[in-house]
């Protein structure tokens, strides 16, 4: 599997080269513009002068050597070989199978995506969020549940039992006691309905938007959410402090112990707060008594945060310090006694700061939907949709008892299936008919259990209304390349890349791998190439603090770090699919942004199946994840995987939960070590670690040259040194430089597969309009 993406990422490097392959579509654009001459013919294929200038403008990385004649010629030999390559790959038919246009067709629909987006819109959505931020309200709610799809008449009945509770609130009836009363949430019993503190971006936007329409001390109109029918009271309104950080020291305590626990502990809070009172440091006095593990070494000092992110007891008592450094007097959470201390406030930035931020949650958050509906919609005013009511009224009929339970089916020889539900006409194009048989096959395909509706009719309608919807995107999706030339060469570019990879992996990375015997002789002939030089394995911690050094040497016991702060979204999938979904490759771009920045990280994808499917599917999902990682440039001896199948179920109840690939970060760079020392000054350790030539490092010639774990100081502070192990200078074996063999032996592949298509396809350079372009 590792090799596999080994030759992907080869495959990527190609493309970084070459990143902007012009297309066709370019060239029979400019192909009657006598200003636009051919400047190169591979084969069959002419390619423009613009089209060269677009590709070598964009892939050229040093700009200074721009057009330069070195700089043009290397360029173009580049060029050449990727051309002879896609000619190569046309010819063989690579674009033409199934799988080819499966998979392509996944990209032109993540690529679509930023065409699809109603700027205007979700520019309102940002600056809604960041004022909304600018407040932080207290409310409370009473919740009647109502499942997301639920039948009319079941709703309206739950809505005016909503009315009579809401009635009850304007009179004046405790609200408190009308949530544990009526709300059937499932924390009222304690909470009675108190939220705390909330603000923009926290929760549904349905539940934010009904409660910063409504007064202080107001009581909301009744609102729904995917949860339910809601009534909101707010009990005040005020400016968003911004956030919070804070130190803690923590005596551990649950809610519910003995009166005997509760008393001794609260003896020992009190003890320590005057101590703290009496002078004795902070530090010490947390090192010693704090009974949180994570942050009893770091001085108690807890992740910033702000309103509505911890418990409400905490949050206002840390918020209620006004100046760097104050205490706070003891406070009881549910989980046990703390005193806090004020490390610093940091107010809200401007918008200009976070509005990046908002974005990235505004299209992850449900609200997006909004955006995408007025899209919808103005793009079916504009290709002039027009629907035919009789044809839906008899659709919507042929629903039966199977369809809420998920196992409808249809006759698709019924002579209706031909009979028009909708249509798009563009001005001056022809018209595109969406017929029964194709929104029955939609159903057939996306049907899942509604088993609280009852009304057969209403719950083929909801599917007509997704269908509509998803029809109405993906015709604009098949109208983009005629709208926006630059995403025509942009879908080009992804399909000769995937022509590319195809072609490189059965002529080269495949054939390198079978070739037992080329690689062995390919090995003999360079021998003198591969040889291991006289070098120690070591790393070096270099310490401001002689204190540290046991700490330091606890932590040097474990040799593979999971980076435990760090946690991406599940990418869940459909039963028995293996598909990426438009939020999971969004996932994985962070995660791939993530490892480019910190090369000492790695990246585990675990699969899983749920238990009612084929244990395979754990392994079928992983590959689309390992392949787009690296197609984001994640180096594949970067990702570990773990496939287990479905013997790691998350839910009994909800079996999409199961159906997942989940990322983790990992480690096995102890200069990590560094964050971890340093969180909370700065400088405490640096980490030197790696394969050092003998005489190469000044500390390394303080100590023996053999393996173990030394001590010395520099400048009266401590490094601890641990040396792994020793090579002498020997040639390497076989095994030990296979991996290199491997690779060298796939360009040799590469340069002889090369000279035959040179021989194979013509290659013509029109010299005189080469020379035009250099400077």
């Amino acid at each position: 599997m590792n090799t596999y993406f080994h030759r992907f990422t080869t495959l990527i490097f190609t493309l970084s080269l070459l990143l902007g392959v012009a297309t066709q579509s370019f060239a029979q654009k400019n192909k009657k513009n006598k200003k636009d001459p051919v400047i190169l013919k591979v084969g069959q294929e002419e390619i423009l002068r613009s089209e060269f200038q677009y590709v070598y403008e964009k892939g050229v990385r040093n700009k200074d050597s721009l057009y330069l004649a070195e700089s043009v010629k290397s360029y173009l030999d580049l060029f050449i070989d990727f051309k002879l390559k896609i000619q190569e790959a046309k010819d063989k038919g690579i674009s033409e199978s199934g799988d080819f246009q499966q998979e392509f067709a996944s990209y032109q629909k993540i690529l679509a995506k930023p065409y699809l987006t109603d700027n205007a819109c979700l520019d309102q959505l940002i600056n809604e969020a960041y004022e909304r931020q600018q407040e932080v309200i207290e409310v409370s709610h009473v919740l009647l549940n109502v499942p997301e799809y639920e039948d009319p008449k079941d709703t309206l009945k739950v809505y005016q039992k909503m009315q009579e509770i809401r009635a009850k609130a304007l009179a004046g009836e405790d609200f408190s006691k009308l949530a544990l009363q009526y709300s059937q949430d499932s924390k009222v019993s304690y909470n009675k309905g108190q939220l705390g503190f909330i603000t923009g971006l926290q929760t549904v936007y349905p539940f934010e938007s009904a409660v910063y329409a409504t007064a202080q001390n107001g009581i909301s109109e009744i609102f729904r959410t995917k949860y339910g029918y809601h009534i909101a009271k707010v009990q005040q309104r005020k400016p968003n402090p911004g956030s919070v950080e804070v130190a803690h020291i923590m005596i551990q305590l649950p809610l519910g112990v003995a009166q005997e626990e509760e008393n001794k502990a609260k003896a020992q809070i009190d003890e320590i707060y005057q101590k703290i009172k009496a002078g004795e440091k902070w530090t010490v006095l947390c090192a010693q008594y704090s009974q949180d593990a994570a942050s009893k070494n770091k001085e108690g000092r807890l992740p910033e945060f702000g309103i509505g992110k911890a418990l409400p007891e905490f949050e206002e008592t840390a918020f209620a310090l006004s100046q760097e450094g104050e205490i706070s007097q003891p406070i009881r959470t549910s989980y046990g006694w703390h005193i806090l201390k004020l490390i610093k406030k940091t107010p809200l930035p401007p918008l200009s700061q976070v509005k990046d931020e908002l974005q990235q949650q505004i299209t992850k958050d449900a609200r997006n939907l909004l955006c995408e509906n007025k899209l919808v919609a103005k793009l079916q005013t504009n290709y002039n949709l027009k629907q035919y009511p009789e044809v839906l009224t008899e659709a919507l009929k042929k629903a039966d008892r199977r369809l809420p339970q998920a196992a409808w089916s249809y006759v698709s020889t019924d002579p209706s299936m031909e009979n028009i539900l909708f249509s798009f006409k563009p001005k001056g194009g022809e018209a595109k008919n969406f017929t029964v048989k194709d929104f029955f096959g939609f159903v057939y395909e996306k049907q899942v259990a509604r088993p609280a509706i009852d009304s057969l009719e209403y719950a083929m309608a909801l599917y007509y209304q997704d269908y509509l919807h998803e029809s109405t995107l993906e015709y604009e999706r098949g109208m983009l390349v005629h709208k926006y030339p630059e995403y025509a060469l942009l879908m080009q570019e992804y399909k000769e890349g995937m022509m590319l990879y195809e072609l490189m992996r059965i002529n080269v990375w495949d054939k390198a791998l079978q070739d037992t015997t080329g690689l062995r002789k390919h090995f003999e002939q360079f021998t003198d190439k591969y040889q291991w030089k006289d070098r120690a394995t070591s790393a070096l911690f270099e310490l401001q603090n002689e204190n540290l050094l046991p700490e330091l040497k606890s932590y040097l016991l474990k040799n593979f770090y999971p980076v435990n702060a760090i946690q991406f979204d599940k990418l869940y999938f459909d039963k028995d699919e293996n598909t990426l979904s438009e939020e999971s490759v969004k996932t994985i771009k962070e995660v791939a942004v993530l490892l480019r920045q910190k090369p000492e990280l790695r990246v585990e994808v675990a699969g899983h199946a749920d238990p009612g499917e084929q244990a395979s599917m754990a392994s079928a999902r992983i590959e689309p994840t390992l392949k787009y990682l690296v197609f984001e440039k994640v180096s594949a001896d970067r990702i570990v995987t773990k496939d287990y199948s479905f013997t790691d179920p998350i839910s009994k109840t909800d079996r999409s939960k199961n159906r997942r690939v989940e990322l983790k970060i990992y480690t096995t760079d102890k200069k990590e070590l560094e964050n971890i020392f340093n969180a909370d000054k700065q400088g405490m350790l640096k980490v030197s670690e790696g394969v050092f030539e003998k005489g190469q490092n000044p500390l390394l010639n303080q100590i023996e040259w053999k393996p173990g774990s030394y001590t010395i100081y520099q400048s009266g502070k401590p490094v601890y040194i641990e040396i792994y192990d020793l090579k002498e200078p020997r040639p390497k074996t076989y095994q030990e430089a296979r991996g290199f063999v491997i690779t060298d032996y796939q360009k040799f592949l590469e340069k002889q597969w090369l000279d035959t298509l040179r021989q194979k396809y013509s290659v013509e350079i029109n010299q005189k309009e080469l020379d035009k372009i250099i400077k």
